[in-house]
């Protein structure tokens, strides 16, 4: 992994930084900088333990912009924690007797509103409408997690980790004007 620098200019969570939790001795360092010392924000630095590059099978139905995700195995998700949809906008498919449409503004990652079930969960979008059938999708899950010493945070702040998460990301709750910069420097040897 490589040095790796996210800007912020409006609130919402920034996409997952895999780490090479591998790596020999491995150490990631992690900034938090304000692009002026007197703007209004409020930031967590998150991370995760699962691996966000390996998806599940799932099926998605939306009504308004609220949208179900049922597993075929447990999930082991809450409040909170984070899934990164895809495949709602492909091509239309036909499996069997059902046609499924490609369905806008279901892909993208979001954070889990409602737990259901063991099986099933769900999240707000961005856009309003109604998936009837439900259509197959991937899903990445991120038990999320928030930094030990850096959450709920208004300032300049650096941090670190020494043990392993599969990746990291900043959170911003607020940001009024201005920016914010999430750099995360990795330590150690690739093996």
């Amino acid at each position: 992994m490589l040095m790796a620098t996210q800007r912020f200019t409006a609130a919402g969570a920034g996409k997952w930084i895999p780490l090479d939790y591998h790596a020999v001795g491995f150490g990631v360092g992690f900034a938090v900088t304000l692009s002026t010392n007197t703007q209004t924000c409020s930031y967590t630095v998150e991370h995760t333990y699962d691996n966000i590059e390996q998806t599940q099978k799932a099926t998605a139905s939306r009504s308004g912009p609220t949208v179900t995700l049922t597993f075929t195995n447990n999930h082991g998700l809450v409040v909170g924690d984070n899934v990164v949809v895809a495949g709602a906008d492909r091509p239309a498919t036909a499996e069997g007797t059902i046609t499924y449409a490609a369905v806008a503004g279901v892909d993208g990652s979001w954070r889990v509103a409602v737990v259901t079930s063991e099986t099933v969960i769900t999240y707000t979008c961005d856009t309003v409408g109604t998936v009837t059938p439900a259509v197959p999708v991937d899903v990445a899950i991120a038990r999320v997690f928030p930094h030990a010493s850096i959450a709920a945070q208004s300032t300049r702040k650096e941090g670190n980790y020494t043990i392993a998460p599969f990746a990291v990301r900043l959170n911003m709750a607020t940001l009024g004007a201005g920016y914010v910069d999430f750099t995360v420097l990795p330590m150690g040897m690739p093996r």
